[in-house]
């Protein structure tokens, strides 16, 4: 599936907020390794996902006392999936991981940073790294714009 046809200027613009954006990821991810006396010790992996940020849910109790994990959920963490499987060159991060995300949506007000990231790494687990326990250090950004998220990751070296 192709994406909407855009003329020349539309496309540079749209470059150009790519540009600005992974610029910004990555200047948080230097800062990040930074600040715990460490270095990125790998190549820096960008992920570029269409559409508004999802939180997670938390499990429902269904009948019979199963738990079980909303539809909702289940569908954005396989449709994030997908984009991590995307982004990269099927290496998995198996150090510690240092993740610099930014979600852009409608009503950023209204949207949950914390369970948006905890999606988001629940869905690069065995795709972007490991588990997401190698996940050491975090930023946040969420902001109005038109809905997407864009992700960069990379492992660093931590200080002893």
């Amino acid at each position: 599936m192709t994406g909407p046809r855009r003329c020349e200027a539309c496309t540079q613009d749209v470059e150009a907020e790519a540009r600005f954006n992974r610029a910004r990821l990555v200047r948080l991810l230097c800062a990040l390794c930074m600040e715990g006396g460490g270095a990125v010790s790998g190549a820096i992996t960008f992920l570029n996902h269409e559409g508004e940020p999802t939180a997670k849910e938390r499990p429902r109790r269904g009948r019979g006392g199963h738990f079980y994990t909303p539809a909702k959920t289940r569908q954005a963490e396989l449709a994030l999936g997908l984009s991590f499987l995307a982004a990269h060159n099927r290496k998995i991060a198996t150090g510690p991981v240092a993740l610099a995300v930014l979600f852009c949506t409608a009503r950023p007000g209204r949207r949950d940073g914390d369970n948006c990231l905890k999606l988001l790494q629940d869905a690069g687990n065995g795709k972007a790294w490991e588990d997401d326990r190698l996940i050491r250090r975090t930023a946040v950004i969420v902001e109005a714009g038109p809905p997407k998220t864009v992700a960069a990751w990379c492992e660093i070296e931590e200080s002893r």
